[in-house]
């Protein structure tokens, strides 16, 4: 039995109380890093999201435009022209075999668009010449998530429309 006169903790009660901080200090420590990992996976979704929503609206912008155009499902590359020009003014190109990036711009002074990888980039043939159909973009976030995109677009600088 204690005396009055005894203060402090004993060595049985400071192992307790340090093996409880312990443990809960490791469970913040684990609900901090598995929050931050939640934030990350989302935003470089919502990065990879955008910047296949950038790629689409840039080629809707340049189609529109355009008179006519090739698309070499081989090479991965969409090529756009002005009525009457034989020599495209704009391309857009999936480097597949190199480092996976979407290059686009003038040919010959493509330059990358955006960070994000491509896993696929393929064009659908249509009947009609008029329109550009792309069935499938397919863009890799930095944790590895998919963003899948589609859509196609007519050519409004032509005469027949």
């Amino acid at each position: 039995m204690r005396s009055l006169d005894e203060r402090g903790l004993t060595l049985m009660e400071l192992t307790v109380v340090s093996a409880l901080a312990v443990v809960i200090l490791m469970g913040l420590t684990g609900f901090y890093l598995s929050s931050q990992f939640t934030w990350i996976d989302g935003s470089t979704k919502a990065i990879t999201q955008r910047e296949g929503t950038l790629l689409l609206e840039t080629i809707r912008d340049s189609v529109h435009t355009a008179y006519s155009y090739d698309a070499d499902p081989y090479s991965h590359q969409l090529s756009l022209y002005k009525q009457g020009e034989t020599n495209a003014f704009y391309v857009f190109r999936w480097n597949a075999a190199g480092d996976s990036l979407m290059y686009a711009g003038a040919p010959g002074g493509e330059s990358a668009m955006f960070q994000s990888k491509l896993r696929r980039f393929e064009f659908g043939p249509l009947p009609d010449p008029s329109l550009v159909e792309i069935t499938a973009v397919e863009l890799v976030s930095a944790t590895g998530q998919t963003a899948t995109f589609s859509a196609s677009f007519a050519l409004l600088n032509r005469g027949d429309l």
